[in-house]
């Protein structure tokens, strides 16, 4: 059968405009050109849209229409950027200035958790408070540093859960064993799409698993 999959139905969801193939080191060129728009295949797929945002009509139960306003504001500014219809600034090929309602001019974390979080220690308790807001960021570096900074305002105790890092030696004694590398340091390590050496958690502090 010379259709792709054998003919079977497949369904790629993404939105184009926010994710994009993730490539080491690669330039901007070979990251368009890894896209699936650029596959072989994409003359036999359907392009079906999602046209409601579902968040915004959710919101309607518990939110003020102010509230509901902005949010529908920010949704169609994100799709203006993505679309390519937002302004650039000049001499620029795609530098945008963001609105200054968006912006914090304080530029270190601690005014970001600050803005994000506030009243942080009143509210530890508080789902809908923990669930409701976010900070992001590309990089699990940073996602560790921002989240042990916040987990530190937390009351409570840190316990911390190590993951297994020693190996059996009884049996086979007379083998070469292989190197042995410290607790400390296999701990330290940071490998993507493993989870972490520490597993650092507090009384009811929100976990992603």
């Amino acid at each position: 059968m010379d259709k792709p999959f054998g003919g079977k139905i497949f369904v790629f969801g993404r939105d184009f405009r926010q994710i994009l193939p993730v490539i080491p080191h690669a330039t901007r060129a070979d990251i368009v050109s890894a896209g699936l728009s650029k596959s072989s295949i994409w003359k036999y797929l359907k392009v079906m849209k999602l046209t409601s945002n579902m968040r915004l009509c959710q919101s309607h139960n518990f939110q003020d229409d102010n509230h509901i306003l902005k949010q529908k504001e920010f949704a169609e500014f994100l799709l203006k950027i993505g679309d390519g219809k937002y302004p650039t600034n000049p001499s620029t090929e795609n530098m945008i200035t963001l609105p200054s309602d968006i912006v914090i001019t304080k530029g270190n974390l601690t005014d970001l958790i600050d803005f994000v979080y506030p009243n942080l220690v009143e509210n530890s308790g508080n789902t809908n408070y923990m669930v409701g807001r976010a900070i992001l960021t590309p990089k699990n570096t940073d996602a560790d540093i921002i989240s042990e900074m916040v987990m530190d305002r937390l009351p409570g105790e840190i316990k911390i859960y190590p993951s297994v890092d020693f190996t059996d030696a009884t049996e086979d004694t007379h083998r070469q064993q292989p190197q042995v590398y410290s607790p400390e340091f296999l701990r330290s390590l940071k490998i993507p799409d493993i989870p972490p050496g520490e597993l650092k958690l507090k009384l009811e502090v929100p976990t992603i698993l």
